[in-house]
């Protein structure tokens, strides 16, 4: 499944959301939608009482210190968190309240980016970023087709027979975000993905999510990383900050949320 072309104006096939309406901003689709969340861990308040939108076609920079309950947020994004109370909304639909047979569909419209990589460790580059298309159900020849020019496009072809055990950090965070991206999600979801990289690995990084988001992916980015909030800044993107689990700020530094398929800018 391709995700949406924000100048169609049209959901994602089998996407259960109403067309987006095109306003001087951006869209008005919440196509993530949270409502009064509050999530906690014991005594450990997570979130408390956050109530956000996201439209789709943003770029969404969430910061704020580590605790702050940006990764709770993420993972409640994907099913992988559930609200002690309010609702979260994914494409229309209460997260919350899905089946846990439904997750999967659900998964298939979103790609994730972790800090830590996650990768199999003893499989190969390729077969790492093939293992996100096998899981739909496509010939192998698809499949192998599509990983492979995901990792093209991250200029990693010449590392596709390697074991992720043996690559470098900067080369498995490429991977995961190969991994991540060749199943063309609605929504990219990176949590610090540039944490455990040096400058140059990290801008690599980013420019291909700005790429991923100008291709058309709501995009929220986790992260620290002062070349992140620049990228935020000075593309006029939207900065959510978290403080103990409460919504703080949120910011852009002009009205271009959303950019057009006529008319984009050249992302780094």
């Amino acid at each position: 499944m391709r995700p949406v072309d924000p100048g169609s104006r049209q959901p994602r096939s089998g996407w259960p959301c109403k067309p987006a309406q095109r306003t001087s901003i951006g869209y008005d689709f919440a196509v993530i939608r949270f409502e009064h969340v509050t999530r906690t861990y014991g005594a450990q308040v997570a979130l408390d009482d956050v109530s956000l939108e996201v439209r789709q076609g943003e770029l969404v920079v969430l910061t704020g210190p580590s605790g702050s309950g940006k990764t709770t947020l993420l993972r409640m994004i994907y099913a992988a968190e559930r609200p002690d109370r309010g609702v979260v909304e994914l494409g229309g639909r209460d997260v919350g309240r899905l089946r846990r047979r439904s997750i999967p569909l659900l998964r298939r419209n979103v790609g994730v980016v972790f800090q830590d990589f996650r990768l199999l460790g003893d499989r190969t580059a390729l077969e790492n970023v093939m293992v996100a298309l096998e899981i739909l159900g496509l010939p192998r020849r698809v499949v192998r087709e599509r990983a492979l020019l995901a990792l093209d496009d991250l200029s990693l072809s010449t590392r596709a027979e390697v074991l992720a055990r043996a690559l470098s950090g900067g080369e498995q965070q490429r991977v995961a975000l190969a991994r991540a991206l060749v199943g063309r999600p609605a929504i990219l979801l990176c949590d610090e993905p540039t944490g455990n990289l040096d400058a140059d690995a990290g801008a690599v990084v980013l420019a291909e999510i700005a790429r991923a988001h100008e291709r058309g992916a709501t995009t929220l980015l986790a992260t620290h990383d002062p070349a992140a909030l620049r990228l935020a800044a000075e593309r006029g993107f939207r900065r959510v900050t978290l403080r103990a689990g409460r919504l703080e700020a949120d910011e852009v530094s002009r009205p271009a949320l959303v950019m057009s398929p006529q008319r984009r800018e050249r992302l780094p």
